[in-house]
This record gives structure tokens, sequence and C-alpha cells, in this order.
């Protein structure tokens, strides 16, 4: 048994995983981080590889940074080699583990190693309480462009999202924003009644 940790530079987890783990018989896990980094791992209902969108953290180690090394790995995996006297080496590549790695786009390990985490289940929150969480840009090292909702401009500003953690306050687009934060807002009576319906509404038309 050997142990390996994984995660950005303010945590890790760690777990311990068989050396001769094959990679391609693990479940899809894009992990409970919020990137959208594009992945690849090996569906082994269908023998497949498929695309996978990976949060940025955790996961395990079904993977691979494109469709050629999935494909090489699960797919059409190499013949056993024979090591070398005086070096011990996996007869397969798709068992060898890779050390963890920090990356421009966030910092991950690919691929990774199964963490003990069980992804929360998501949990419904009324739209007055998300829309007054402050404006939180995660702990990871990603800068993807999200829109928030000020509370006190009531207003739906850009900002940087890390790509983990963070809060609900957070939407892919302006226009979600709006619907969500300010439009009903408005129409349960706590919005702002200078605001004008046709106004609003060419915001959001512009937002598109």
């Amino acid at each position: 048994m050997s142990l390996y940790c994984l995660g950005d530079r303010k945590w890790a987890s760690c777990d311990r995983v068989a050396n001769d783990k094959s990679p391609c018989h693990l479940p899809e896990a894009p992990g409970p981080c919020r990137g959208l980094l594009t992945r690849y791992f090996f569906d082994s209902m269908s023998q497949q590889c498929k695309h996978l969108f990976y949060g940025g953290c955790f996961g395990n180690a079904n993977n691979f940074r494109s469709m050629a090394d999935c494909q090489a790995k699960c797919q059409n995996p190499a013949e056993p080699t024979e090591a070398p006297e005086g070096h011990i080496m996996s007869a397969r590549r798709s068992d060898i583990v890779q050390p963890t790695r920090i990356t421009g786009e966030s910092t991950v390990a690919e691929p990774q190693v199964q963490a003990n985490v069980t992804n929360p289940e998501p949990k419904e929150v009324k739209p007055t309480d998300l829309c007054l969480s402050p404006v939180e840009r995660g702990t990871c090292d990603g800068s993807e462009k999200r829109f928030a909702f000020n509370s006190n401009t009531k207003r739906c500003h850009a900002f940087h999202y890390s790509g983990c953690e963070g809060n609900e306050n957070n939407f892919q687009s302006r226009k979600d924003c709006i619907i969500k934060c300010i439009k009903r807002r408005k129409a349960r009576g706590r919005g702002d009644d200078s605001d004008k319906e046709e106004n609003l509404n060419s915001i959001v038309n512009r937002s598109v």
C-alpha cells in the first residue's frame, strides 16, 4: 500500500490505494469544487472514453487531460513490459500514479487518487439567501469570470472566481444573476420600487 496526497496550497487530502489499482475501473468523479476544466474519463459500462467537466479538486485517478491519453491507458492499454534489472516498474502505464503538480488553471493532481470525501448533496437555497451572501472568490488558483449580486448597489457585478469553494452567490452570466436576484426580489415586493420593469428587461436582453 502507498500513501498519496492531493489538493491545493491551502488544504490536502490523502488516501491509501493499492499499487495495482487501475484507474480505468473507477467511476466518473468531477470532484466537489466548481471549476469547469475539460477532462476525459473511461466509462467501464460502455468501454469508451468520454468527456468530463472536472471541478478542480479531489476526484479520482480516472481523469485524463486528453482523449488520446484516456484511450491509450484504458481502451488500448500497452502490453506488459519487462522491467530492466535493478529497477521496479509497473507492467502497465495505467498502474502508474502521477505526483501532484501545479498548473496555470488550478492546483490539481493528475491523475487524482480517490479521496475519502463524499460529495455533498446540493442544498436548495432560497434566492434571497444566496443573493445576500458576500462575494467570495474561493481558494483555488484559477480565474474565471463570474457574476454576483451586490446587496448594497442592488446590481449584478462581475468578479473573478478561483475555481473552487466560495458560495452560491456565483452566476455564469449577468442574465442568470439578474433573474435570480433582481427580478424575483422585485416580484416579491423586495426590489427597488424605482426600477421599472421595462428597464430591467432591457438590461437582461443586453446581457444575453
